[in-house]
């Protein structure tokens, strides 16, 4: 009688640890499958971690924010974009201390870029006036880029600046001379290509890699 009381516990013992185990192992694949769950993001399939976007602009190519990137870590010169900047946007023409100056300084720039902004019609005070309002137009619209060139380590400016119109392709360089405030300098409509080496390195379209000085030379003008 003793002897099958005690066979009896013990077949009772060894079934609640069995259903123990079963119930411990049921509670770890469970744990396992909302874990599978969370990084397949609840649809099975393996996760995929999304890159992170380099782009500065939305305009620019993949190739050319990754090509920035890695001027960047390398210290190189690479481009950089002012978004509160408004010192930058207004129109100013170098030596122009006085009228007769400025006068020849505006005639000039009329003459090689009034084109751009679809002005075709000779030269004429109110011609200018439309060229001038166009050109403080394109400057002061907040949609257009301003961009810039950093040259060091320490985030050093370069005294190249552009305001760029990705819609039409324009882009306004400007040049800020050491201490001095911000100056027109040109005008240039820009291709796709242009766009993009903008985008990475900030420098003015304008300048051909010919046209670059030599290492023993300054690489830019510092603000």
């Amino acid at each position: 009688m003793k002897h099958n009381l005690k066979s009896a516990w013990a077949i009772a013992l060894i079934t609640l640890l069995s259903a123990g185990c079963k119930k411990e192992s049921e509670i770890l694949l469970q744990e396992k499958r909302t874990a599978n769950n969370l990084i397949s993001d609840n649809t099975g399939s393996k996760s995929k971690t999304e890159p992170v976007s380099t782009k500065l602009f939305p305009w620019e190519s993949a190739d050319a924010a990754k090509t920035r990137q890695n001027l960047k870590s390398m210290k190189k010169p690479y481009a950089v974009s002012l978004i509160n900047s408004s010192a930058h946007r207004e129109l100013r023409f170098e030596n122009s201390s006085t009228l007769a100056n400025l006068k020849s300084i505006t005639l000039r720039a009329f003459y090689k870029y009034a084109k751009h902004f679809k002005i075709n019609e000779p030269w004429s005070k109110q011609a200018e006036e439309k060229f001038i309002k166009a050109l403080e137009s394109h400057m002061k619209d907040p949609n257009n880029n301003l961009i810039r060139r950093v040259i060091d380590d320490k985030k050093t400016l370069s005294s190249m600046i552009n305001i760029y119109d990705h819609r039409t392709g324009l882009n306004v360089e400007l040049t800020k001379p050491l201490f001095k405030k911000t100056v027109f300098h040109a005008v240039a409509k820009l291709n796709p290509n242009q766009a993009n080496e903008l985008a990475i390195s900030g420098r003015w379209p304008t300048i051909s890699i010919k046209q670059l000085p030599t290492k023993n030379q300054n690489s830019d003008n510092k603000e």
